[in-house]
């Protein structure tokens, strides 16, 4: 019996194809029936105990449901938003021929698309688009969230529920892309703003542009062996996920010594984020497991409280992803000393004042080809910093002479320098509370004394 006789079409129905009509179309092009169970006939299949009219009916229905529109959302959170709006970009255009985007239907009228300059590299920039894209399948919208203290991407697909496994694909595809930030010095500057753009910064230092003492190049050298090797010392059970301080007074070469390990991680494809503000350690903490092995380049860690960064190198992350931090800090002894246990700290390289082969050495980088005994004891006590600066007026006063430079002209910047006077911590408001309580109670013992004499008197008097 085919469902041509017995299925008809219900005039109040939407003017969507009914479930009943697509069965007839589709047994007469196949010349099959609906049968029932146990018969061997080709067809649909369906229980002894339904009629053909209640199947028709629940075709229907499932057929309704299968074209009712539905939103598939999909947080991609292995990668920043603004990664992942150029990711969504290129998985658009190069699976579904779009490379643009449309208005956004709103209350209030179309919503265009928002537009962001990326960096991708630390030369090149990309755009990335915050809206809505439409294919020949579904509408793609996108949305920047917060979500964990990060920037993430939402993406919601306006889909038929029948192809929701299409929307499904569409979110594998974006995932699957590679972040356009691994592997690059990612800096973020002091500030709050979560949806503030990072900037990618070129590697330009290696230890052929830096002038340390003995020991301390070997401190380098050993983390920066580790990042070389990274790979393989993983396979030999030694992850990339150390905790390095660098400490010594201001100018000793700290941030160079740090500008060297992150142009090895480049070399060696590691993403490196410098955080210029400690507070935002700990979200950062968390998109670094997006980019795979990574350092974590923080300056002066003393400015945060003790059990904050305690907690931090204990976070699980660090614990069990590949990820580095390096930190340094003029105040080591302002660190609480379980600080530097390994398992925290694994690696703690002291930076001292050049010797006389370290400043001749930093003197030659600069570009002043001069260094006598003269030389050598009128900079002792100089720091990397203050060297350089030598060599600056140095060159100013040869300059100003229109003559090449002299070993004079190192000589008399180098005994004329004027160091900056010795920095005095202001008076804290402890500090002042603490006089005034002094003072008052001096003026108090003063008065007690005074009284306990006058009753004194008083009582020989009486007596």
């Amino acid at each position: 019996m085919t469902t041509s006789k017995n299925i008809n079409r219900v005039d109040s129905l939407s003017p969507i194809k009914t479930a009943a009509e697509l069965v007839v179309e589709s047994v007469n092009a196949a010349d099959a029936v609906i049968r029932k169970q146990g018969d061997r006939s080709s067809g649909i299949t369906i229980p002894r105990s339904m009629s053909y009219s209640a199947a028709a009916s629940a075709l229907e229905r499932q057929a309704r449901a299968e074209m009712e529109t539905v939103n598939f959302e999909y947080l991609v959170d292995n990668m920043h938003g603004f990664e992942a709006a150029i990711a969504v970009k290129r998985v658009l255009a190069e699976y579904y021929g779009i490379d643009y985007a449309s208005p956004t239907p709103g209350m209030f009228g179309d919503i265009p698309p928002e537009e962001y300059r990326v960096p991708v590299t630390p030369d090149t920039y990309d755009t990335a688009i915050i809206g809505q894209f439409v294919t020949a399948e579904f509408t793609v919208r996108t949305r920047l969230i917060v979500r964990d203290d990060l920037c993430r991407l939402m993406i919601t697909c306006e889909i038929p529920n029948k192809d929701k496994h299409k929307a499904e694909l569409f979110a594998q595809r974006v995932s699957a892309q590679t972040p356009c930030w691994t592997g690059q010095i990612i800096t973020y500057q002091a500030s709050s703003d979560i949806f503030d753009m990072p900037v990618l910064v070129a590697p330009h230092f290696t230890t052929d542009n830096i002038a340390l003492n003995p020991d301390e190049s070997a401190g380098l050298q050993l983390f920066l062996d580790q990042i070389q090797h990274h790979d393989r010392l993983a396979d030999l059970g030694i992850p990339f996920k150390r905790g390095v301080l660098l400490y010594g007074p201001y100018g000793t070469g700290k941030t160079l010594a740090g500008a060297c390990a992150m142009s090895a991680c480049v070399e060696s494809g590691i993403t490196v984020m410098q955080i210029r503000d400690w507070s935002r350690i700990l979200p950062m903490v968390q998109q670094a497991r997006d980019y795979g092995p990574t350092m974590i380049f923080v300056e002066d860690i003393d400015l945060m409280p003790s059990r904050a960064l305690t907690n931090l190198l204990d976070d699980a992350t660090l614990k069990t992803c590949p990820i580095s931090l390096v930190v340094t800090t003029n105040f080591p002894e302002k660190l609480d000393p379980a600080l530097t246990r390994k398992g925290r700290l694994d690696i703690c390289i002291g930076f001292k004042l050049p010797e006389p082969a370290t400043r001749c050495k930093i003197l030659e980088i600069n570009n002043v080809p001069f260094f006598n005994p003269e030389i050598s004891d009128a900079t002792e006590g100089m720091s990397g910093a203050d060297l350089a600066e030598l060599s600056k007026r140095a060159r100013i006063t040869a300059l100003a002479a229109q003559r090449d430079m002299t070993a004079s002209d190192v000589l008399g910047a180098a005994t004329t320098m004027v160091k900056p006077p010795e920095y005095v911590a202001p008076d804290t408001l402890l500090d002042a509370l603490q006089r005034v309580f002094e003072a008052g109670a001096e003026t108090l013992m003063k008065r007690t004394h005074r009284h306990t004499e006058l009753l004194g008197e008083m009582h020989d008097r009486i007596c």
